[in-house]
């Protein structure tokens, strides 16, 4: 029960960290903004290598991968489909982030279950070829910006 409480604690505190960089962040300036963004992007991706590597003990290279199939889902979904949906910027943004979670972690399973009793080099190297994969499909596929990728200017 005593750990519960802590790890509710700790729980806690981080969402409130958040709001308060949130506030901090919204009354800097661009620059700041996307200061914060990229700090918070690169964090998230830290602490999942830190999972995999750290706390496993696996070594696994695809985490630009799954981090590419998330985030190419959702910049073409908003490229695409966002002037028709109809919806408020921050409800499309909320949907955005649960559709490039969802499909980065369905490419996770498509990878991770066929891999599953993998260990050390092997698991090293199915990662990196199922990174090359997705590198070399979203290079060629016109619809993704081909080798160029996807250019817009973000408003949100």
């Amino acid at each position: 029960m005593k750990f519960l409480g802590t790890r509710l604690a700790s729980i806690a505190a981080v969402v409130a960290i958040a709001f308060l960089i949130e506030v901090i962040a919204t009354n800097s300036s661009d620059f700041a903004q996307r200061l914060f963004t990229l700090a918070a992007v690169y964090v998230t991706l830290s602490v999942s290598l830190n999972l995999i590597n750290g706390i496993t003990g696996q070594f696994s290279i695809g985490h630009a991968a799954f981090y590419q199939v998330g985030a190419y889902t959702a910049a073409f979904m908003t490229t695409h489909h966002f002037a028709g949906a109809g919806l408020s910027k921050p409800l499309w943004l909320a949907a955005m982030i649960t559709l490039g979670a969802v499909t980065a972690a369905i490419a996770g399973l498509v990878v991770g279950l066929p891999s599953l009793r993998l260990r050390g080099d092997y698991l090293a190297i199915v990662t990196l070829g199922f990174g090359e994969i997705i590198r070399i499909v979203v290079q060629n596929q016109p619809a993704l910006g081909g080798a160029s990728g996807l250019s817009f200017t973000p408003s949100y």
